[in-house]
């Protein structure tokens, strides 16, 4: 089995008339496992999932033992977030309160998503448009990446530098781990973070 890395394709035909477009070039990128540590109270659905995921290496922890790691490629934030941005990318669920994050001015009931981002890498093959949520955090989006968003508030953000995505709902007020398109978000977050992009392509002639 094919895991990654160069590939060659070359074409022969008769009477060949141009032997520059004979040979073409590209990378897949080899997918390694994302060394992943999920700090939380205890989340069914995210534990499940992530350990379901043959990509992902994963750790558990409750908040008062998280410790940052250089041995994490990437973080999750169960209604947590420390006082500190880690190192390495996050994914930060429910809008927690920590000095890297904006903060909460109130909250939402029962927000739609009106606008969402079907270019943003994070949301590749990922349909929100029917996601129901009980509350959110409303938050200021300035400086920010909005990927979904209600008419009040931002739903799904993201940032560049350092980099993170943040809900601004808890999973267990919304239905989103219900949905078909849950694991593949949760997959995108990762990719998005922490593995390898495209590096060499070279087209015909």
């Amino acid at each position: 089995q094919f895991m990654g890395g160069g590939v060659r394709a070359t074409v022969q035909t008769k009477d060949d008339a141009l032997a520059l477009d004979d040979v073409a070039f590209a990378y897949l990128p080899i997918k390694r496992r994302t060394r992943t540590l999920l700090v939380t109270q205890g989340n069914n659905f995210l534990e499940t999932l992530l350990k379901l995921d043959n990509y992902v290496e994963l750790t558990v922890t409750n908040p008062a033992n998280y410790r940052e790691s250089p041995n994490v490629d990437a973080y999750i934030f169960d209604r947590f977030a420390p006082a500190t941005a880690p190192a390495r990318p996050a994914l930060i669920i429910g809008a927690p309160s920590a000095p890297w994050l904006k903060p909460s001015t109130g909250e939402v009931q029962k927000p739609e998503i009106t606008t969402w981002s079907e270019n943003h890498p994070v949301m590749q093959f990922v349909s929100v448009h029917d996601l129901a949520i009980d509350h959110a955090s409303r938050i200021d989006p300035g400086n920010l990446t909005v990927i979904a968003a209600s008419k009040q508030t931002p739903l799904i953000v993201a940032s560049e530098k350092p980099k993170w995505v943040m809900l601004t709902f808890d999973l267990q007020s919304s239905d989103f781990p219900f949905h078909v398109g849950f694991p593949v978000f949760i997959e995108n977050v990762l990719a998005w973070f922490s593995r390898e992009q495209l590096a060499l392509k070279r087209s015909p002639g």
